[in-house]
């Protein structure tokens, strides 16, 4: 079959195809004998098809994903990313946690040493994890208190609050308000955006007065007469108020106290110790 004719004297075959080439020169209309015949084969490189592990190729940065060559009949197969080749061998899959945002991962492969196109490029978005610190807004309180720890920074899809490990509060919020905490309570944030969970925040520890222990001793005596209270509150006790039940309040680690109409009163005794913290008890004086 006649496959080319004129004053070149090279031709390239058709890809992909066995041929038996033989080949007529002809000079000042004299044609040669035929030449020697040359089997030559034509490899064309070979197409594939890249496919990712991840639909929607939107992942967090770290995650895993496995990238697939198709169809696995070929000796070779390179992976790109960019214009960095980061795996080439027999395998037709490649995996990697190494993605940044922007990637675009393609493959190229070979056929007996005969490279075809580029695959289709899947170029990927990758989201970083959200980084997040909390911080103790009121410092140290006193038991019963509310305490409030603020999240930063703000923005952020969804802020846990977590009190010693568990769920207090989930939201958008970056405040945080609870009471009663206890002394050594550990407060941390976990935060979450566009799907991806960040690591845990640094731990804020509560810091907690407790409460002055209130008592305090009264006698009992007839209307009229002067009645003695004694305040036996612990510790560091720094302010007394006395409150009668009657109308009458006082000040003092002691007091006397005349009720001019015989009843029942409720005698109450609200303290504070060196640390700020207040506590109150209160008993019935008949």
């Amino acid at each position: 079959i006649l496959m080319q004719s004129g004053p070149l004297n090279t031709y390239t075959p058709i890809p992909d195809s066995i041929n038996l080439i033989t080949v007529i020169a002809m000079d000042l209309n004299c044609p040669s004998p035929l030449s020697e015949d040359t089997f030559v084969t034509v490899i064309y490189g070979p197409e594939v098809v890249l496919l990712s592990s991840d639909i929607d190729s939107t992942i967090c940065d770290g995650d895993s994903v496995t990238f697939t060559a198709t169809p696995l009949i070929y000796n070779n197969y390179e992976f790109f990313i960019g214009l960095t080749s980061i795996q080439s061998g027999p395998l037709n899959t490649f995996a990697t946690i190494a993605l940044s945002n922007g990637d675009s991962i393609y493959v190229i492969a070979s056929l007996l040493g005969c490279p075809g196109p580029e695959s289709n490029g899947i170029p990927f978005v990758v989201n970083q994890i959200p980084p997040v610190s909390v911080i103790n807004l009121d410092g140290t309180i006193c038991y019963g208190d509310s305490n409030t720890f603020q999240a930063t920074p703000d923005g952020y899809d969804n802020y846990d609050f977590l009190i010693n490990g568990t769920v207090q509060q989930s939201g958008t919020d970056t405040m945080f308000t609870f009471a009663p905490l206890n002394d050594g309570d550990s407060i941390t944030v976990l935060a979450t955006d566009l799907g991806c969970v960040g690591l845990i925040s640094n731990i804020s520890v509560a810091s907690v007065n407790p409460l002055p222990t209130t008592m305090f001793d009264f006698d009992t005596v007839c209307a009229g007469e002067p009645m003695t209270f004694t305040d036996l509150s612990y510790p560091n006790i720094i302010t007394r108020v006395w409150v009668f039940g009657d109308g009458d309040t006082n000040y003092g680690n002691f007091d006397i106290h005349t009720y001019q109409v015989t009843g029942s009163y409720n005698a109450t005794l609200i303290v504070t110790d060196n640390n700020g913290c207040s506590n109150t008890a209160m008993n019935t004086v008949l």
